[in-house]
């Protein structure tokens, strides 16, 4: 669909009908609006899509299967299904998903999952030959032989693939069975930890504890209770943990990028910036300057609980977003972001998110796709084929100003198909013939000291101001629209006196999403 026949849908609906950090200024956002991408998934708890691969969403099922959305459209067939080797005890299941950089060219992408006899793996497969679509389950490649998780829980599934080429995974604690352990302290123990291995499985040289007497040389970061989720910042290669906390804090660690590893991130010994005082781990002091602060951490008041680890924004439809982390809270349902500057958080915003229905029965993820624009997965309790992918964009008009003569446009609603819009035109010439014009941009340069569409989709006409110098009219955002597509709108009134011998309002844009 060309942009010009999206601006002719639209007109044609309307015929038819940290807190001790300082605080930098609040983010200037319009509202937000959640788009349901696709529904019919099976407790669904995580999307992305490869590198540059924009018409692509892969979202993981909890129970082991790989779901595929192209174009919009779920497919029916799994890109590849693990349900005959995953196990979903506790918390266990498939938990993560990488792509390698290279995935166009050599198909490789990573899972993390959990096995019988409370384990997990790490494995690399390799995309069919000839389908593109589906994934050969036998080219599965092992890359951490199983891991034992002997409580199921705290089992962690971060994994990204890093701007080194390296593949990094993020193991929890596993509860510290047996809780005397301490084991995100310990350099022998694999649980707790942020483990950086070759993209086939090897140890990085230059990984901190090569070498080390009795340590792991898988091992990155250490300290990590149950870091659920992570990403990477691909314009700066700062890696974002978010790490569950327990009875006082949720934590978002930052590994600056390019910074070297085996940063310890204190857990159990601290949680966020507090002393935990755990008997077990004794042997460990606090405090201390061997642990490293989060970049930003809060508490459970108002019912937080858990952090939802997310994703530095770098899409196109959010500019007031351009370098944020965002992230969500499982219990709040709420949406966050936290500003940054120079790798430091400088201030966290609540994000105003329209949604259709109210609200999201279980939000479990919060990420971004091969674009950088944010989705979001509404698990749905893992009901059969209840869980959906959403797509964050703009929800309101932006009022781009330029009016040629006075007269002005207002506009209301969401970019939401069926929500209600009104487009309200005041100060203009009581009586004349008005013209609504829909199109896709605007003239670069001013026309007459205001601004024109350059080229006009389709015109509504037939209409006349009031004696009082307005004009309302009243419609719905059709279904349809492609994602991404600026709509801008403004109208045209027959005014002699006019600066053109017409008069134009401001013009207002929306971006479909």
């Amino acid at each position: 669909m060309s942009r010009r026949t999206a601006a002719a849908l639209l007109l044609f609906g309307a015929m038819g009908a940290t807190p001790a950090r300082a605080q930098d200024a609040p983010l200037e956002l319009p509202l937000l609006g959640a788009q349901l991408v696709a529904g019919g998934f099976d407790g669904p708890t995580w999307a992305g899509s490869p590198p540059g691969d924009g018409g692509r969403i892969f979202v993981l099922e909890r129970e082991g299967r790989i779901r595929l959305v192209k174009d919009g459209t779920l497919l029916a067939t799994p890109f590849l299904d693990l349900t005959d080797k995953v196990d979903t005890g506790a918390q266990g299941g498939l938990l993560g998903l990488a792509f390698h950089s290279d995935f166009e060219r050599n198909g490789w992408f990573y899972v993390y999952y959990s096995i019988g006899g409370k384990s997990s793996v790490l494995e690399r497969y390799t995309v069919s030959a000839h389908q593109p679509d589906l994934a050969d389950p036998g080219s599965v490649l092992q890359l951490i032989a199983p891991l034992a998780e002997p409580l199921q829980y705290h089992m962690g599934g971060g994994l990204a693939f890093g701007p080194d080429g390296r593949v990094y995974v993020a193991i929890g604690d596993t509860r510290d069975a047996p809780l005397a352990s301490c084991a995100a302290q310990r350099l022998d123990s694999l649980l707790g930890k942020l483990l950086r291995l070759e993209d086939d499985g090897g140890i990085p040289a230059d990984n901190p504890f090569v070498g080390v007497p009795g340590a792991r040389p898988e091992i990155w970061d250490l300290g990590l209770r149950q870091p659920f989720r992570i990403a990477f910042d691909r314009d700066t290669g700062d890696l974002f943990i978010g790490d569950v906390g327990d009875l006082l804090r949720e934590e978002v660690e930052l590994h600056p990028g390019g910074a070297p590893g085996g940063i310890n991130w204190g857990w159990p010994v601290m949680e966020g910036e507090l002393c935990t005082g755990a008997p077990q781990c004794a042997a460990w002091p606090c405090p201390s300057p061997d642990y490293a602060l989060p970049a930003y951490s809060y508490t459970h008041e108002g019912h937080a609980c858990c952090v939802l680890g997310g994703g530095v924004y770098r899409g196109g439809l959010l500019p007031a977003l351009e370098g944020a982390y965002v992230y969500g809270d499982y219990c709040t349902k709420g949406i966050f972001a936290l500003q940054l500057s120079g790798g430091l958080v400088i201030g966290q915003q609540s994000l105003d998110l329209a949604v259709p229905g109210g609200a999201f029965d279980e939000l479990v993820f919060v990420g971004t796709d091969a674009d950088g624009e944010l989705l979001l997965l509404d698990h749905e309790y893992g009901a059969a084929g209840k869980g959906e992918l959403w797509r964050v964009g703009l929800a309101s008009f932006t009022d781009l100003g330029g009016s040629l003569g006075g007269a002005t446009l207002a506009g209301t609603g969401q970019a939401l198909p069926g929500s209600a819009l009104t487009f309200s035109l005041g100060n203009a010439k009581p009586g004349a013939p008005a013209h609504l014009v829909v199109g896709v941009g605007l003239l670069g340069l001013p026309f007459k000291g205001g601004v024109m569409l350059p080229t006009v989709g389709l015109v509504l006409s037939g209409l006349a101001v009031g004696s009082t110098g307005g004009l309302t009219l009243v419609t719905t955002w059709p279904g349809g629209v492609p994602a991404g597509t600026p709509v801008v709108m403004q109208w045209w009134i027959q005014d002699p006196a006019g600066p053109a011998g017409f008069a134009a309002s401001n013009a207002l844009m929306i971006v479909a999403f």
